[in-house]
């Protein structure tokens, strides 16, 4: 198809004008062609694995339904992904064509360029914006030019109805594209084998039976992929770590952690703390999780669901609010106490038993209202792949 696009506009002198009627003729060209029912392409550039956040759940869930389906994994470079029959490197002659032949398009965070007619391309957007995202944040043309691709989707995941008027303003988009079934990734905390599960993953991590679990999940910030280490983890350790071993993830899992200097720190892994950046499934830390410190993460909203003690340490809240910004007020949208120093982190966790079970479960309430532990089953019975 591209080399016939060629062939029928090489003549046209102004490069853009060939290169826009170029693409036109190649997806009219496509178009004549039918799409493939059973090819699927999980869109992931997102997680560190290529199939995390909401994927490797649906894609579980879809293999379970339709076992011969083909699934297409995307990728920046080749490498292995979990689950994947065939992974796509992004920009490679293969990706184009199967891009434009799979009837169906799942993905956690962007969606491609130019949509075939009949394709079904779902949204399961990886977070709640409590921080501001697209249009919300800077409403540009750059912006503007990014958000239209999300015009693409023919479903867009929501977990509460806080959140819709948010996620429309943030990327443009109508009323109509909303379906109300959670997310996938949070199947699994309301799942009635959740304690199994746990067991297993303690088990797996090595967290010795009388130690309580600590998390430490912070989201992102503007420092070029190197993650601050807000703790002295010594000081830490030794005020708790006789109650509990310590979890620690980058943001994704693919950040470096470095020290006040700057300084890259290349090993956290001792008795009270495990560094679980290379673990996939971060929903399955939560199962094991006794207190959550996170700071403006939408992984607030997800852990919620156990209904158990958070901690918000917020300390660089100020500058985070003036480089990012935030959608709610900070000190109001939550029960949970915030932190601002170690020593008020170390008072909040000692405390974190007295947490009141009436306050947790009002938030779970109002922020996952359409977390119901069936999202993968609603969003393929959705698109059309039943049992």
């Amino acid at each position: 198809m591209k080399r016939l696009a060629r062939i029928l506009t090489f003549w046209i002198p102004v490069r853009v004008w060939r290169h826009k009627l170029r693409n036109y003729i190649e997806r009219q060209l496509y178009n004549l062609i039918p799409l493939h029912d059973d090819w699927i392409i999980f869109y992931d550039t997102f997680s560190k694995s290529g199939n995390g956040d909401s994927i490797l759940p649906l894609a579980i869930e879809l293999r379970r339904r339709k076992p011969n389906m083909r699934f297409f994994f995307v990728s920046q470079t080749p490498r292995d992904i979990e689950m994947a029959d065939e992974v796509l490197v992004i920009g490679s002659p293969r990706y184009d064509y199967v891009m434009k032949r799979a009837k169906y398009l799942i993905s956690p965070m962007d969606v491609p360029n130019g949509k075939r007619k009949g394709q079904i391309w779902v949204m399961t957007w990886h977070g709640a914006p409590l921080k501001t995202i697209g249009l919300l944040r800077q409403d540009n043309a750059t912006m503007r030019e990014y958000v239209k691709t999300f015009r693409n989707c023919d479903y867009f995941c929501n977990t509460a109805s806080v959140f819709k008027d948010l996620l429309k303003k943030s990327f443009d988009l109508t009323d109509n594209v909303f379906v109300n079934t959670g997310l996938p990734r949070n199947d699994i905390l309301l799942c009635a084998d959740k304690d199994n599960i746990a067991a297993s993953v303690r088990k797996k991590l090595g967290i010795p039976k009388n130690k309580k679990v600590l998390f430490y999940c912070p989201t992102w910030r503007r420092t070029d992929w190197h993650q601050p280490m807000p703790f002295d983890m010594k000081k830490l350790e030794k005020s708790l770590g006789d109650e509990y071993v310590l979890l620690i993830r980058s943001h994704v899992g693919k950040h470096t952690w470095i020290d006040k200097d700057g300084k890259d720190i290349n090993s956290l892994n001792d008795d009270f703390c495990i560094d679980v950046a290379d673990y996939n499934n971060l929903s399955e830390l939560y199962l094991i999780t006794d207190v959550f410190i996170t700071d403006y993460s939408s992984a607030i909203f997800d852990f919620s669901l156990l209904e158990r003690p958070q901690i918000l340490f917020a300390y660089d809240l100020e500058q985070y609010i003036a480089e990012i910004g935030l959608t709610m007020d900070y000190y109001k949208f939550s029960p949970f106490p915030i932190a601002k120093t170690q020593d008020e982190l170390l008072d909040v966790i000692k405390n974190s038993s007295k947490q009141k079970t009436n306050n947790l479960h009002k938030f779970k309430q109002k922020y996952t209202e359409y977390d119901m532990g069936t999202a993968s089953k609603q969003i393929l019975s959705i698109i059309g792949l039943e049992d």
